[in-house]
């Protein structure tokens, strides 16, 4: 968003409809690194200032 609280650009997670983002940082280059949860899984990834997919990785999480 810029100042004016306008979308600059917008990027889906991926194609499940699952995937929720739970907390997100800024990185000192401008990137942005994403935590959240999809069905099975943890993920991590890394957008760059473009919104562009810079990494992804899936961990899975412990049956319990």
């Amino acid at each position: 968003m810029d100042a004016n609280g306008s979308f600059l650009w917008e990027q889906g997670l991926s194609g499940a409809t699952s995937c929720r983002p739970t907390d997100m940082a800024r990185a000192a280059n401008g990137e942005f690194v994403i935590a959240g949860l999809s069905q099975q899984d943890i993920f991590l990834m890394r957008i760059d200032d473009n919104g562009a997919i810079a990494w992804r990785r899936d961990i899975a999480m412990p049956e319990r």
